[in-house]
């Protein structure tokens, strides 16, 4: 692991890894990933192993929020990734700010 990081979540897939490596950077998070594949000669071992999400341990409680309250589909409940307010199913601006819906 990384100086000073903290893994806040593991992915099968990298592309599944990136997208949540992407959230995270737009909206300021500093993150990485660390995936272990034999520097791409053996890809199977992420599929294994996983690919994780690092962040700076400070910031590891808000990127689960952000990551957690995506919702798999968009259609559930979620959390504004801007100010932390409790966001309704079927709405894609927070109620409190007007952040969008990540």
């Amino acid at each position: 692991m990384r100086d000073g990081m903290t893994r806040v979540e593991t992915y099968g897939t990298e592309l599944e890894a990136e997208m949540a490596l992407s959230q995270l950077q737009a909206m300021g998070i500093t993150a990485c990933l660390e995936l272990d594949d034999a520097g791409g000669m053996q890809p199977q071992l992420g599929a294994i192993r996983g690919i994780h999400v690092l962040v700076f341990a400070e910031d590891a409680a808000h990127a689960r929020a952000i990551l957690q309250g995506t919702g798999g589909d968009g259609s559930g409940a979620w959390t504004c990734p801007a100010c932390g307010s409790d966001g309704e199913p079927g709405y894609d601006a927070c109620w409190n700010c007007g952040r969008e819906r990540m």
